[in-house]
């Protein structure tokens, strides 16, 4: 139970305050099999799985994102044990709530309780003349960089390639891909976890939990040196 709560967290709403009206991005996800991906093949299979009874995704409006799991109609296999670390890959294990304004994102964390940890380490793109039409939106692509927080290896930086639609004028995306002119169609990270649209809706019945503006916050580096 305490897994599914987690999972769910982006449903739950303790402090909602009033907001403009909410638009709904819904996201699939798969990993591509290669001799050189970082995860291993049981893994693959595993993530790809878990796609079949999971979306991610996005609520906006014009101030803020928020973006995490919602389960399809097979609850129970959503919730199943064995996917337990399959939102971590995700960014998707806690909501991630997005903060236009500042280029920030509040989300909870393990071990901290009720805290919640505030990360400015944003992705950095390159904006490119290169587009494609995707699903029927014309995209256009951006090449992004999102640096490594760890004092261990600071010279690594996650690749992301993106592609945004300029006609629908919404700078967000899935995980931490945000702040491009247009929503984000469709991202790829370091060539092998793939996000794509499947859906947009418009005024949706969904509210944006902003309770975690109020709680107590430690940077995403102050995070990183917690010992595990």
């Amino acid at each position: 139970m305490k897994k599914i709560i987690i999972y769910l967290m982006f449903l739950s709403c303790s402090s909602i305050l009033p907001q403009e009206k909410v638009n709904k991005a819904t996201y699939t996800f798969k990993v591509l099999a290669s001799d050189t991906s970082s995860f291993t093949e049981n893994f693959t299979q595993e993530i790809n799985e878990f796609a079949e009874f999971s979306d991610l995704i996005v609520l906006f409006n014009s101030k803020y994102s928020y973006y995490g799991l919602e389960p399809k109609e097979d609850f129970a296999s959503f919730a199943d044990e064995r996917f337990i670390y399959t939102p971590i890959t995700l960014n998707a294990y806690y909501s991630v709530l997005y903060l236009k304004e500042k280029n920030v994102f509040y989300s909870h964390a393990p071990l901290i309780g009720d805290k919640v940890v505030i990360d400015d380490n944003a992705c950095v793109w390159e904006l490119l003349d290169e587009s494609k039409i995707i699903n029927g939106y014309t995209c256009f692509k951006a090449i992004g960089k999102i640096k490594s927080i760890s004092k261990e290896n600071p010279n690594l930086f996650s690749k992301i390639e993106a592609w945004y639609c300029p006609e629908l004028p919404y700078s967000y995306g899935p995980s931490k891909y945000n702040n491009l002119p247009g929503l984000v169609v469709l991202a790829v990270n370091q060539d092998e976890t793939i996000f794509q649209l499947t859906k947009l809706e418009f005024d949706v019945n969904y509210e944006i939990p902003l309770d975690l503006l109020k709680k107590k916050s430690m940077t995403i580096y102050e995070y990183d040196e917690i010992e595990y």
